[in-house]
């Protein structure tokens, strides 16, 4: 709110905000021909401004200790300006012992799958599982962490923790065999390996990034992209 409304008398009857303009994540960037067609002048750059901006406002409200809760692609409201983005919805942000009583599947971590949302707090760790899912369906537009071919349910996938990109580490790998065809591959396969790690530690190894790393993150991979060391293709 920026201002109080008062009538004749004096007496409250309400109050003013900004009003937030732009259209849903989901029906603008999670579908790739209406992406194309919808920011035609887009490049990857655009995706991290809007993860950075999204992180940007977690960051804020966590320092509020407002939990959003129910993040998902309903909630964003986006324009050509890539750096702007407006969260909407906010009647549902979890405060002090307020729960947040509504959620999707697909930004519920494991640990909280299966439970009512209204009978339980949810925690900033909780969230940081729906902000990493978030950053991931924005750097792959539209596809969730754990669609894979021939997986088994969203719900059992994410209990399991089976992310089916292909990763290496020093002393395992992953082979990707169930990632999702199409383009999402070539778009993995082209992300930075510091972005890779991220993710990978998040949905595989249960061990979530906080919102100043994934800023750290995001910041390096522009670094990358300006300096011509990666694809800025939105499909590479």
């Amino acid at each position: 709110p920026t201002d109080i409304v008062l009538n004749d008398k004096g007496l409250f009857v309400g109050f003013l905000m900004p009003r937030a303009t732009g259209k849903t994540v989901q029906t603008t960037m999670f579908v790739k021909p209406v992406l194309l067609k919808t920011f035609p002048r887009w490049r990857r750059q655009d995706l991290l401004n809007i993860c950075i901006a999204f992180l940007e406002h977690i960051r804020f409200l966590h320092s509020l200790n407002i939990i959003v809760g129910d993040i998902n692609p309903m909630n964003l409201l986006v324009m050509e300006d890539s750096n702007n983005l407006w969260m909407v919805d906010a009647d549902s942000f979890q405060i002090e012992n307020f729960p947040c009583a509504v959620g999707t599947v697909n930004f519920t971590a494991p640990e909280i799958q299966g439970r009512n949302y209204t009978d339980y707090l949810r925690t900033k760790e909780h969230e940081l599982f729906a902000v990493a899912t978030m950053l991931f369906m924005l750097l792959h537009p539209g596809k969730p962490p754990y669609s894979q071919q021939g997986g088994g349910s969203p719900v059992d996938n994410i209990k399991a923790m089976d992310f089916p990109y292909w990763f290496r580490t020093d002393d395992e790998e992953f082979s990707g065999k169930n990632a999702p065809q199409g383009p999402w591959q070539y778009v993995w396969a082209n992300l930075p390996y510091h972005v890779k790690e991220a993710f990978h530690k998040t949905f595989r190894k249960n061990s979530r990034p906080s919102i100043d790393d994934w800023l750290r993150v995001c910041r390096r991979y522009q670094v990358m992209l300006a300096g011509d060391q990666t694809s800025s293709e939105l499909f590479p």
